[in-house]
């Protein structure tokens, strides 16, 4: 049964890549787009955009970033914050290309730089007495992951963007210790973890998954009187 699932799954592309199509376009789209998902995260609200480059009939370069703004989860008193910014390129190859349909395969590269400053007991002169401080962490993720994307060109014109993708990888998180006086030690960590966040100082690597989705404008497409082979 194994077997049969495997030959099937690596059959899936080439099923996908033959389906005939009356109009193939002769490059994929640019386009212009958001993804609202990321704005409703509690632990890492942020505003991300991203642009469709093409760059061959079947590929195309994904430039992508955005805006960590901040996080209810983390600032819980005034003057906290949990903000960065984003990076995330990826390179795409059509496995299917239509007149208002695409399927893709990409590798996407994540990279998040993050500052999160929180409120903290910490001792001072020996533990003599304690203290309530602004403490600042840095956070660095590094993450790589195989995406399928379905990109839907909607509208009279096909110029409405709606993109829908999945993908799995794995990813590095390294959290800085915080920035204490030179005579102060910590007195109380308050430690939290959810989603894959952590916020004891070191590194790890755990799992990563994308399930998500974007909208947008798309250009132009230039069509092809015959069908891609």
């Amino acid at each position: 049964m194994r077997k049969i699932l495997f030959l099937l799954f690596i059959q899936l592309p080439v099923v996908i890549w033959s389906q005939p199509a009356t109009v193939i376009p002769a490059l994929p789209p640019v386009t212009f787009k958001i993804a609202p998902g990321p704005l409703f995260n509690p632990v890492q609200t942020s505003l991300d955009f991203r642009a469709d480059i093409p760059l061959a009939r079947r590929w195309a370069l994904e430039a992508g970033g955005g805006l960590i703004i901040n996080s209810e989860a983390f600032a819980q008193f005034s003057n906290e914050y949990y903000r960065g910014v984003k990076i995330r390129p990826a390179i795409k190859f059509y496995l299917q290309r239509a007149e208002k349909k695409d399927v893709y395969l990409s590798l996407v590269v994540k990279h998040h730089v993050i500052r999160h400053a929180e409120y903290g007991s910490v001792t001072r002169q020996g533990n003599q007495y304690s203290e309530w401080l602004l403490l600042e962490r840095r956070l660095n993720l590094w993450s790589g992951l195989v995406c399928v994307g379905f990109q839907n060109y909607l509208g009279s014109r096909q110029r409405f963007l709606l993109e829908t993708y999945f993908g799995v990888g794995r990813r590095r998180l390294s959290v800085s210790a915080a920035n204490l006086p030179a005579d102060a030690m910590d007195f109380e960590d308050r430690d939290f973890n959810w989603l894959w966040q952590q916020n004891n100082p070191g590194v790890t690597f755990r799992p990563d998954v994308a399930l998500s989705f974007c909208i947008g404008w798309a250009g132009r497409k230039p069509v092809l009187s015959q069908p891609s082979q």
